[in-house]
């Protein structure tokens, strides 16, 4: 940094900051005396506006010190590349769970019709010195286009396998390789280009600023990781992958035109074989190379059993019989990693394993393991369970939340649980109608006092009007939006720099436009109420701006929801401030103190409630559904995540498995 350049721009702010207080301290004086006329005032109060629109045009033409947007994005790139091992390193924890326990997964590759890339021929996740196969990111990284198809059966470890391909090229990168950011294709409205989607991830998830997240889009430093191409188009009645897929099939067409300078973009996808095997040949990805990840072995499934196991010699007749048995069905149903972490938990503790034996059939095994899954889960161990959340209780709530994801005639199938967007599961109508009610029945509250007033009635007509306005704003509302706090500014220098400076801007301009508003209503308010108003203003817009966020941190949907509750209460409250003292000064000169008591508290609690604020809607959402979810429903489901249930996606919840999902969805009530 050149010291002697910052010294100057330091000394600059400081000239200006004297100047633009001392023009507004020379006015308030001249005014408050009666020294200036009307055209001299405007004069002095218009110098301060001028060194500040000045200021703001000067810092619009500078360059960016650090070098050229090429330069920015790969410094952004290293941040990004930090909060994506951050987040899905805690997502790959829960899908692998509490035990230290691996099943190194092989896969093939497999030769398809048409353009495809060129890759080794088999792999494995890590390394393993025996077969000397290429780990997940030296396979993906000698693949030429580097684009490359993850398929699997269901329960296979597509995502697993994905996310350690992930990690792996984060841990790997150089500075100008590009970041893996990963996202489920089920959320993806494929007349949206790729690009768009992946600047509004990198937004909503990691909170960068849009400029920084197009930045690194447009400089190909984002490696898409897409995530489900088999759940964006409902199944066939019979269950049977659907051959048709509209959706997946416009989402190939999309990723086969991803080009980048000419070239096809690299990208990963995820998809069950099923699924993409129904597709037509033509429909298929060009460029990539397709992978299928292998059964899992009977030899690995005994040996990852038995280190699962806590008490052997009670799993021994199931590890005897599979071992006996490598061809037998209980032997192939016991070959996905999905199936043998829910044969571990459920008979972690309590249970015979051999009851596995009396389940032959697929859909029977996976009935018989779901039904326990959820009390093997809240009794897994001491600490499992801190909030004595109910099995019963767990199940129903699970069960609506997954009733809520399931296709409609409107909306197809979802997998990700949104919280900021959840209250849709309530009715859309029901929540915003109970939205404007509660905000306008908030306005009303203070509204007796009114009879204290000498105008009863013109005060309880102007606080109906505002009760009916506010009512009409939130229920208008489609979508609010989630802000997020940034109280990181207080804890650097430059931070609290930022801050400050903004708090020095609006504390200026306050009191000018409260200046302006005292001798525009003369003796009225006074110039004192005036420059009251306008202080508070800028005290309170100084510090809306200040704090914020703007820094780029990764999210996840609890913190989200919580950030915005934090942001809405400090806005919340600086909006009552000034409301309630512009309202009560306004209304106080006319229905002395009473009247500008009701007017300010009338004024505060309008201007408090945020109607564009996700988290006020969660609030109402909660309210409309106490019986259905828990009330603290976030902390359930970051609960639910911890012990296996859930997962995180970005800024979304899923269920741990699509399985799971889809068979809680099918079962109201618990089925033992």
């Amino acid at each position: 940094m050149n010291s002697g350049g910052g010294r100057r721009r330091l000394l600059s702010g400081v000239v200006c900051a004297a100047a633009v207080v001392a023009s507004v301290v020379y006015a308030i004086l001249q005014a408050w005396h009666g020294g200036l006329g009307p055209a001299d005032l405007v004069t002095v109060l218009g110098f301060p506006l001028a060194v500040v629109g000045a200021v703001g045009m000067l810092a619009g033409f500078r360059k960016p010190r650090d070098g050229t947007e090429a330069t920015l994005a790969l410094e952004q790139a290293g941040t990004l590349a930090r909060l994506v091992a951050e987040s899905e390193g805690r997502v790959l924890t829960q899908l692998l769970g509490r035990d230290t326990a691996r099943i190194n997964l092989r896969y093939g590759l497999v030769p398809g019709p048409g353009r495809a890339a060129q890759a080794p021929a088999a792999g494995l996740t890590v390394p393993d010195p025996v077969t000397g196969l290429p780990e997940i990111a030296a396979y993906y990284l000698s693949t030429r286009p580097a684009r490359l198809v993850i398929t699997g059966a269901p329960g296979a470890g597509k995502t697993v396998l994905a996310l350690q391909l992930l990690l792996d090229l984060i841990a790997e990168r150089d500075d100008a390789d590009p970041v893996p950011v990963r996202f489920s294709l089920a959320q993806w409205d494929t007349d949206v280009p790729l690009r768009k989607v992946l600047v509004r991830r990198l937004i909503d998830t990691f909170n960068l600023p849009r400029a920084v997240a197009t930045n690194l889009v447009a400089h190909g430093l984002v490696l898409p990781v897409l995530d489900g191409l088999d759940e964006m188009d409902p199944p066939l009645s019979n269950g049977d992958p659907d051959p048709v897929a509209p959706r997946a099939r416009a989402a190939l067409d999309r990723l086969s035109a991803y080009q980048d300078a000419g070239a096809a973009a690299p990208l990963v996808l995820t998809c069950r074989s099923a699924h993409y095997d129904a597709l037509a040949a033509e429909d298929l990805l060009l460029d990539a190379a397709r992978i299928t990840i292998a059964p899992v072995g009977h030899t690995s499934a005994v040996a990852y059993l038995t280190a699962r196991a806590r008490d052997l010699p009670r799993w021994q007749p199931l590890l005897n019989h599979l071992a006996a048995n490598p061809t037998s069905m209980h032997a192939q149903l016991l070959s996905t990693p999905w199936r043998l972490g829910l044969t571990a938990t459920v008979y972690h503790r309590t249970g015979d394993p051999t009851e596995l034996l009396a389940h032959p059939a697929p859909a029977d095994l996976d009935n018989h393991l779901l039904a326990r899954y959820i009390t093997a889960v809240a009794f897994a161990a001491a600490d499992a369970n801190p909030h004595r959340y109910a099995p019963r209780q767990i199940h129903r709530w699970l069960h609506q939340l997954a009733a809520h994801l399931a296709p409609t005639p409107w909306v197809p199938a979802r997998t990700d649980i949104a919280i900021d967007r959840l209250w849709l599961m309530a009715g859309p109508r029901r929540v915003r109608v109970t939205d404007a009610l509660l905000a306008g029945a908030i306005v009303l509250l203070p509204l007796p006092l009114a009879w204290a007033t000498p105008s009863p009635a013109v005060f309880a007509w102007c606080g109906a009007g505002m009760a009916l306005v506010l009512a009409c704003a939130h229920g208008m509302v489609k979508q609010p939006t989630a802000g997020r706090l940034n109280l990181h500014p207080l804890a650097t220098p430059a931070g609290r720099a930022r801050l400050t400076l903004n708090l020095a801007v609006w504390v200026v301009l306050g009191p000018v436009l409260g200046l302006v508003l005292g001798l525009a209503r003369g003796l009225q308010i006074g110039l004192a109420a005036g420059l009251g108003i306008g202080l508070a203003i800028g005290l309170a817009a100084g510090l809306a701006i200040g704090l914020v966020a703007d820094q780029s941190s990764a999210a996840t949907p609890g913190t989200i929801i919580g950030e915005d509750a934090r942001l809405g209460v400090l806005v919340g409250l600086e909006a009552m401030l000034v409301g309630g003292l512009v309202a009560g000064l306004l209304f106080g000169v006319v229905g002395g103190l009473m009247g500008g008591l009701v007017a300010g508290l009338v004024g505060g609690l309008a201007t408090g409630p945020q109607p564009s604020s996700a988290s006020w809607r969660y609030l109402v959402f909660l309210l409309c559904t106490r019986r259905r979810v828990p009330f603290r429903l976030a902390r359930f489901l970051d609960w639910g995540c911890r012990a296996g249930l859930m997962r995180y996606s970005g800024s979304a919840y899923q269920f741990r498995h699509r399985e799971l999902q889809l068979w809680l969805a099918a079962h109201p009530d618990p089925v033992i």
